[in-house]
């Protein structure tokens, strides 16, 4: 068996914040992994419902489009590219 010597009395402190920025950084990490990368919503089902292809409201995407700023982002840059009326081509 190991014998440690007790870290100083005036060490503990910091000791003891050390760890707790340990354990913040670890919840963080954790739930990032549970989420997934951008709530696991595909940028071609993110379009299909930019487009109106997917029934509105869907709550996956809607739960996702509130959590992720980045997404949110792409899903307001495909709304404002698509145009909501369309000229005629001339032959």
């Amino acid at each position: 068996m190991s014998d440690y010597p007790a870290p100083p009395k005036e060490r503990i402190g910091d000791l003891r914040q050390a760890f707790a920025d340990e354990t913040a950084a670890a919840e963080l990490v954790a739930g990032l992994e549970e989420e997934g990368p951008a709530g696991a919503v595909a940028p071609s089902r993110l379009y299909a419902y930019a487009t109106g292809a997917i029934p509105v409201p869907d709550a996956g995407i809607e739960r996702a489009l509130e959590t992720h700023p980045g997404l949110r982002n792409a899903f307001r840059r495909m709304m404002a590219a698509g145009a909501g009326y369309h000229l005629g081509t001339a032959m």
